[in-house]
Formats: structure tokens, sequence, C-alpha cells
């Protein structure tokens, strides 16, 4: 038989930091708190102002998953977790470029 995996206990404070700065952030709850516990799992904790800074970048309410995947796989290869949250916008500024070039191409071809 298997068993259900504990569920993540988190402090009042915790959880109540998460509802705000997810209302902050134009996100669901239940998604940021997915977010913050998917990173945490990996050893990694995003203060308020690096969710800011993400939040500037990127619409969260869309694209708060791939935010999460881009800092976890800065963080494996080496990078502190301030240096993935300041490459963030930019990596998504070429992303947006590389994008409109090969939307370009294709109207084209």
């Amino acid at each position: 038989m298997l068993s259900a995996k504990p569920k993540p206990v988190l402090t009042e404070a915790t959880e109540r930091w998460i509802s705000e700065l997810a209302k902050e952030l134009g996100v669901k709850p239940k998604a940021f708190r997915k977010a913050v516990l998917r990173l945490a799992k990996h050893g990694v904790w995003l203060e308020a102002e690096d969710w800011r800074i993400v939040a500037r970048a990127l619409d969260l309410s869309k694209y708060l998953n791939m935010a999460v995947d881009y800092v976890i796989r800065r963080v494996a290869s080496g990078a502190s977790v301030q240096q993935a949250v300041r490459e963030l916008p930019t990596a998504v500024e070429k992303a947006g470029k590389l994008e409109h070039i090969r939307e370009v191409l294709r109207n084209l071809f």
C-alpha cells in the first residue's frame, strides 16, 4: 500500500506572508505557495524583493512555474540565488527577442 506524502507544515506567519505577497504579485495564493515550497525543496528561498524583481520581468500569473524552473536550474548550476534573480530579467528579454526573430522568419517563409 502506498502512503501519502505528508503535507509540508508552514508557520502561520509564513502562510500569511505567502498569501499577502501572492496578492501583491497578482498570483493565486495556492499556486504561489506551491512555487515557494518547490523552491524550498531545492534549498532556495526568495525574499519578497526577489519576487518583486521576478514579477517586474514576467507576468507571474502566467509564468510562475517558468520563473521557478529558471531559478532552480541556475542555482543547481552554481549561481547564487541573488545572481539567478538578477539574471532573470535579461534572460526574459533575450528570450523575447529570439521569439520575435523566429516569428519574423516564420512570416518570411
